[in-house]
């Protein structure tokens, strides 16, 4: 298992105990009809956003480099993969 597959899961099992609390508060009071109850609920997940946010980022960072590291190269500015782009005839 390489290091950045490590990474991504112990970011994604932070995020979902970051996550948690706000699930809870969501289950317990986010009654729908009530105004006080969906204003929670909607508190609730601004903030569970706010909570998880870095996580996310963190592992999206991490799957960038992962596919990065597979070998698969970027576009060059003409949009072609530069080693497509080696092969054209000028």
């Amino acid at each position: 298992m390489s290091m950045n597959r490590l990474i991504r899961q112990s970011l994604t099992m932070f995020e979902e105990a970051a996550a948690m609390p706000f699930e809870i508060i969501r289950r317990t009071w986010g009654d729908q009809s009530s105004t006080t109850g969906q204003t929670v609920r909607q508190m609730a997940s601004l903030a569970e956003g706010m909570a998880t946010m870095p996580f996310r980022f963190t592992r999206d960072f991490f799957e960038d480099n992962s596919m990065n590291q597979a070998g698969q190269t970027a576009p060059a500015a003409g949009g072609q993969p530069a080693a497509i782009e080696a092969q054209q005839p000028q």
